[in-house]
């Protein structure tokens, strides 16, 4: 198992958007959230991806009630993609918790735990 928290204001996951000639973008705004929130995923997970193994996914959200949880727990995951796990498909991240609680801006903060996914049959 493997924890870390990362000081930094929750943001959810933006859809992406349209030029006049029909290509897709993400906001810029959007991309600066994600890069800042790579670097920080980076230095707290300071291990290499898990390549084979399918993990259990916590995230304990404090911040302020913007956006829905899920879309910002897709912005973790999009995030930690490539850092965490090759890819946030069922194969990798096989269980996913999210835990939001009301916090001001200034003290968000995003409590990440990564285990080892156990199936109830594992268990038994």
């Amino acid at each position: 198992m493997h924890s870390f928290s990362i000081k930094y204001p929750l943001f959810s996951k933006a859809r992406p958007r349209l030029t006049k000639t029909g290509h897709a973008y993400m906001p810029p705004v959007y991309k600066n959230h994600q890069r800042n929130l790579r670097e920080k995923i980076r230095k707290g997970w300071g291990d290499k991806p898990i390549m084979q193994d399918a993990i259990s996914l916590e995230l304990v959200l404090h911040g302020e009630s913007r956006g829905d949880v899920d879309n910002i727990a897709g912005a973790f995951m999009d995030a930690a993609q490539g850092i965490i796990y090759v890819d946030d498909n069922c194969q990798y991240v096989s269980r996913l918790t999210v835990e939001w609680y009301q916090a001001r801006k200034i003290d968000s903060c995003w409590h990440v735990t990564v285990a080892p996914y156990q199936t109830l049959l594992d268990i038994l």
